[in-house]
């Protein structure tokens, strides 16, 4: 399994996530499975929270070459358990609306967090386990996955 990491150009929304993030990314999938042809990702069966959708939702990705980074997900689960936490997590929160409060928080630390809502990089920490998962920006997220796993596996270069 991995972690995808939107670096594409995108829209105003992407934009201001990188700007107030000082980020080359501005926004995260959790990838449960994934179509690699040649070393490239093609496309994916992801999990994220995205406000173009409204909150909380799994399907499949296209990944177009050069818009994303990948990381494999870290070894703090066997990859089964895994798999089934993440699951889990989704049929947990299909419902769940976007997270703007939490996300706009990354950048104004008084605006609060709303725990019934969840923004991309909350929701794939919260199902890697990470603690405080309203914690991590894209950006984080990408360091923090990094330094466990000590390598990056593909870059969409």
């Amino acid at each position: 399994m991995y972690v995808a990491f939107f670096k594409g150009r995108g829209n105003w929304l992407d934009f201001c996530i990188r700007k107030i993030t000082k980020s080359k990314y501005s926004h995260v999938e959790f990838v449960l499975a994934a179509t690699i042809e040649d070393g490239k990702f093609i496309r994916g069966a992801c999990i994220t929270s995205t406000p173009h959708e409204n909150g909380v939702r799994l399907r499949s990705v296209q990944f177009d070459e050069g818009d994303w980074d990948f990381v494999e997900a870290p070894n703090i689960h066997d990859n089964t358990t895994l798999l089934s936490e993440a699951i889990h997590w989704y049929t947990t929160n299909k419902s769940a609306k976007y997270d703007w409060s939490g996300a706009l928080g990354l950048a104004f630390k008084p605006v609060g967090q709303d725990k019934t809502r969840w923004f991309c990089s909350e929701a794939v920490a919260q199902i890697l386990g990470f603690k405080d998962s309203w914690r991590y920006d894209p950006d984080t997220l990408y360091s923090t996955i990094e330094a466990l796993n000590n390598k990056s596996i593909v870059t969409g270069k």
